[in-house]
């Protein structure tokens, strides 16, 4: 009785120390975006604003990934024809602006991955010798990000074929 008493004691305080990461990550993810939208306000009136999580080719094929599949955290800004990655890497200060025309980019669904125990659904946007990836910032978990994450590539696709019909 008393070693399953100790089991039980041991198994809360991982889910308490898991939950309290969680936690914590999800608030420094809301700090960076807030800094964001202020040190970048004039970007978000000339199209729609995004949240994301993001990683870069490097990261995501990386060995040194960690706990997160992701490295940064930011907005997709999408133009009338371009779309601009404000994004923050979540280890580091530096912030990113990257500016890739519509018509110079290729994308790609790449569907749902199992990271740890969630699915976590991403696309793929070449730009260059760059890739990144990206998936919704969908909040404190990763549920239901298929759904978000698909909007938002629909909406790159959307632009696209516009873009391709002028």
């Amino acid at each position: 009785m008393d070693t399953f008493l100790i089991f039980l004691i041991v198994i809360l305080i991982v889910i308490v120390i898991g939950m309290a990461a969680t936690i914590h990550e999800y608030l420094q993810r809301k700090r960076i975006l807030k800094e964001l939208k202020h040190l970048f306000s004039e970007f978000f009136n000339e199209g729609t604003a995004i949240p994301v999580r993001y990683a870069s080719k490097n990261y995501w094929h990386g060995w040194g990934r960690g706990r997160l599949p992701w490295e940064g955290v930011g907005y997709i800004v999408i133009g009338p024809s371009w779309i601009l990655l404000i994004g923050k890497l979540i280890k580091a200060d530096n912030i990113e602006q990257i500016r890739m025309p519509i018509q110079e980019i290729t994308i790609k669904w790449s569907g749902q991955r199992i990271y740890m125990v969630s699915l976590i659904a991403w696309f793929g946007i070449r730009f260059g010798n760059s890739k990144y990836y990206f998936t919704s910032f969908g909040g404190m978990s990763t549920l239901r990000s298929e759904e978000s994450t698909r909007e938002i590539f629909d909406e790159i696709v959307r632009r696209m074929k516009i873009l391709n019909m002028q």
